[in-house]
């Protein structure tokens, strides 16, 4: 024959009770409550009684409860006064609060409502199955209310800490960035002198080695000015210095800067320029950088015996210059151009060829928010085996409106 450990029964019957504190200066009604909720036949119910204010706000201070049955009217109190002082103790995880009344109005019901209680009952209305689906239904509501009030500190302090983590990366971005380019500047100074002879005659393959070298040094540099830069525009300490600046010519000189790369590549780059062009009102170094970095990726990733064509032309409204770069390459998948703009993202498609001639993946992201910069917009639009074309606007200079 089984025997019951009673330690055992105990603490199931803590688990099934529902801890009940009753504030009301009425012994009847409190005895009505009492007897309710004893008669009641699915749960059990544990009822502490505080005839006072003073003595049920005592009792709610050194003791847990699920639920508190409090009176609407109590003397030199009011509920309300009783409710804010319950809530303002523990103002999110505060037990579940019914309201009794024997005045009871839509108004008082609203208001007991808004200062936190879960539900309101008229004291003509109290039965055992009343009294009993209020305290169950209000109770559950605290559940839910607590179990949404954790959920919203787990995901404040995981937000936090993600901030914090974010903070460190860039603030590891820029000195890492920082250490390594004047060594590498340094470096580079060396390599680039014994390149053009300045120490001594080299032989072809030596010569061959040392410009490898430099372009190594070159592309170093170009990683560690990505990284500055987007810190920079992270952390909003970006400055623009801005000024009338000829399209056109910022065009000829992308076109002079990638015309060797393009041939080696087998790959035609065109211009296409309205004629007479106002200038464009922007910081000349950056969109000689977004240039670089638009025209780079439409080389890099369009294969022998394509074209990349840079246009320029007036955007709506005569109001700004709009910028093309398109290309015939492989082009972006549709998911692929919803992230192409973010922070190190890297397209990847055809295994280890394509990630190894891939970058940091900071250009583009850089691209856009410099173009933010400028209050433009950088988009694209692609199909794969197509090509891709991207399209970003500037202000046209209005001081000057000279043909650029």
């Amino acid at each position: 024959m089984l025997t019951r450990d009673p330690e055992f029964v105990d603490d199931i019957l803590d688990l099934m009770t529902i801890k009940v504190l009753m504030i009301d200066d009425n012994e009847m009604d409190r005895r009505i409550y009492r007897r309710c909720l004893s008669m009641h036949e699915t749960m059990v119910f544990n009822i502490v009684e505080a005839s006072t204010a003073q003595e049920g706000l005592a009792l709610y201070g050194n003791e847990k409860f699920d639920c508190v049955l409090l009176d609407y009217h109590l003397d030199n109190f009011t509920g309300l006064e009783v409710l804010d002082q319950m809530v303002s103790i523990n103002p999110d995880m505060h037990p579940a609060v019914v309201v009794l009344t024997g005045y009871g109005t839509v108004d008082n019901a609203s208001e007991v409502m808004k200062h936190g209680a879960e539900d309101y009952l008229q004291k003509a209305s109290v039965s055992v199955d009343s009294l009993g689906r209020a305290i169950s239904n209000a109770v559950e509501k605290s559940r839910l209310r607590k179990k949404v009030v954790s959920h919203r500190r787990y995901l404040e302090a995981a937000n936090q800490k993600l901030q914090k983590q974010n903070e460190e990366i860039k603030s590891f971005y820029h000195s890492v960035s920082h250490e390594l380019k004047s060594p590498l500047t340094a470096l580079r100074e060396f390599v680039s002198m014994v390149h053009e002879g300045v120490v001594g005659q080299l032989n072809d393959e030596q010569s061959e080695f040392l410009g490898t070298a430099l372009e190594s040094c070159d592309t170093l540099c170009g990683h560690l000015n990505d990284l500055t830069d987007s810190v920079a525009l992270e952390t909003g300490s970006f400055r623009l210095d801005c000024q009338a600046v000829s399209a056109t010519s910022a065009v000829d000189r992308i076109v002079r800067q990638f015309s060797n790369r393009a041939a080696s590549a087998g790959l035609d780059i065109d211009v296409k320029c309205t004629t007479q062009l106002p200038a464009a009102y922007c910081d000349e170094h950056r969109l000689m950088q977004v240039l670089t970095i638009l025209v780079s990726n439409a080389v890099k990733f369009t294969d022998q015996g394509g074209s990349v064509v840079i246009e320029v032309g007036l955007g709506e409204a005569d109001r700004c210059l709009r910028f093309s770069v398109k290309d015939t390459g492989r082009g972006i998948s549709t998911d692929d151009q919803k992230l192409v703009f973010d922070r190190l993202y890297q397209v990847k498609r055809d295994g280890d060829e394509l990630q190894a001639r891939s970058g940091l993946g900071l250009g583009l992201s850089i691209a856009r928010q410099l173009i933010l910069q400028h209050g433009g917009e950088l988009i694209v639009t692609s199909e794969l085996g197509v090509g891709s074309e991207f399209v970003f606007t500037l202000p046209v200079d209005r001081q000057g409106r000279q043909a650029a």
